[in-house]
């Protein structure tokens, strides 16, 4: 079951950044004529190999309890797991129930199926972790971020699909459409690297956590497999770096940065005798990050009037922040946000250009209100409170470096909360780098 599991760890992260789904009740996405994508259920590839892993997890469980049945000490230690798992389990119900009031209850109920397997998906991983340490790992990242660069590359080349169909996991075409993402490149305008995901920004953070990944990982080996892993990691670096340059995602590059940061970071905070002080310090300083950000956009935008990508991104938050005004306790509803954008807003542009808040923070904030985050308080206090003493100075030596990674994307985009591949982004990588985080000595 094991050798099962490993195998279906290492497929599930080559399949990753697969764009490749199955969508069904096709009406319910449509907006006055208008299909918008987020509204859509979808049944992801990836979803499948998930599914699997559940399986194998739920047979390893079974036989587990069969063996430690009579053994008191494992029963005393499964209760931490137990209060989490009801906690998770009532937040969920609560959470089901008030989906069947809003304008699209397929689509809230869907993404709320989508949450909760990836609770489950992050649970798996986490207590799995020693899966990180396999070479089969590394060569299935290493196999994952080599075969969306070269993809990447060739689109950009070619300026078009790279394989002739969108059944190659899921690449998008390419070929002469309106609403793809263009960038210039001396003077001239080009078509940007998509990769087997839906743009070129969530390219560009698949690009960015695989890379960190792989860097954390050579950091936490021995030392005598050090500088071979370093000579790997090195050449399977460039054309990654190369294709992230072509993807233009300031998100994404924001975020290699943060990694870096991130790195230097934690080893200070491992050296440091108030590790747990200095992590929270950190910590605050994201969420202030996470807080100012809108308001910097807003100033961009004011200064900059013809650059879309900031006044796109300050009326979407604005758009956020007025719809949770209308309804400040519970929201609009999960996954709701595009279904409400022309209820809320006389501008045009924006309702023609249907995305979600490019902010995270604001995004959850309309759809699930202030109850959001008194429901994610308390199940992150199910998870603190089993802690010990020594598991929480590691936690505050590790959660702010994930936090200072991954807040560019949260605060620029919406795809860590919306969209599979950012989800699974978030899940995998956030594991990934905290387990290869814990293996570094002091």
């Amino acid at each position: 079951m094991n050798k099962v599991q490993r195998w279906l760890t290492a497929l599930l992260i080559i399949l990753w950044p697969s764009n490749l789904f199955l969508k069904f009740a096709v009406e319910s996405g449509y907006l006055h004529g208008l299909m918008v994508d987020y509204l859509l259920p979808k049944l992801y590839l990836s979803d499948v190999v998930i599914v699997a892993l559940f399986v194998c997890w739920l047979i390893e469980w079974w036989m587990g309890e069969r063996r430690k049945k009579s053994a008191t000490k494992a029963a005393q230690n499964s209760l931490a797991p137990r209060k989490i798992f009801a906690v998770g389990a009532v937040i969920a119900l609560i959470s089901f129930i008030l989906q069947f009031s809003v304008g699209k209850p397929l689509a809230a109920f869907w993404f709320l199926e989508k949450i909760v397997e990836m609770v489950l998906l992050t649970a798996f991983l986490a207590t799995h972790r020693q899966f990180f340490k396999d070479k089969l790992m590394i060569a299935a990242l290493m196999v994952m971020v080599t075969m969306q660069s070269v993809i990447g590359l060739g689109q950009f080349i070619k300026q078009s699909s790279f394989f002739p169909s969108y059944t190659w996991l899921g690449e998008s075409r390419l070929e002469h459409r309106a609403g793809l993402a263009r960038g210039s490149f001396e003077n001239m305008e080009r078509v940007l690297p998509y990769g087997t995901t839906s743009h070129p920004n969530v390219l560009g953070a698949v690009l960015a956590i695989g890379l960190l990944a792989l860097w954390t990982g050579v950091r936490s080996s021995s030392e005598h497999t050090r500088t071979r892993n370093t000579i790997y990691t090195g050449a399977a670096s460039i054309l990654p770096l190369i294709t992230l340059y072509l993807t233009q995602s300031w998100s994404a590059w924001l975020a290699l940065a943060g990694g870096v940061g991130a790195i230097w970071l934690h080893a200070m905070l491992l050296k440091h005798k108030h590790s747990e002080l200095s992590g929270k310090a950190i910590l605050a300083g994201v969420l202030t990050t996470a807080v100012v950000t809108p308001f910097l956009l807003h100033e961009l935008a004011q200064t900059f009037p013809n650059n879309t990508s900031f006044t796109r991104r300050d009326s979407l938050n604005q758009i956020a922040f007025r719809i949770w005004q209308q309804k400040p306790i519970f929201g609009v509803g999960l996954n709701q946000f595009s279904a409400e954008i022309e209820n809320t807003t006389p501008t045009g542009e924006v309702v023609r250009f249907i995305q979600p808040a490019h902010h995270v923070g604001l995004l959850i904030l309309a759809e699930m209100g202030i109850a959001g985050a008194v429901f994610a308080v308390a199940f992150l206090h199910a998870l603190y409170a089993p802690l010990s003493g020594t598991q929480r100075k590691k936690l505050w030596a590790t959660l702010p470096c994930i936090a200072v990674i991954f807040l560019p994307m949260a605060v620029l985009d919406h795809f860590l909360w919306t969209q599979q591949i950012g989800q699974l982004a978030l899940m995998i990588g956030g594991v990934w780098i905290t387990t290869h985080f814990s293996l570094v000595k002091k």
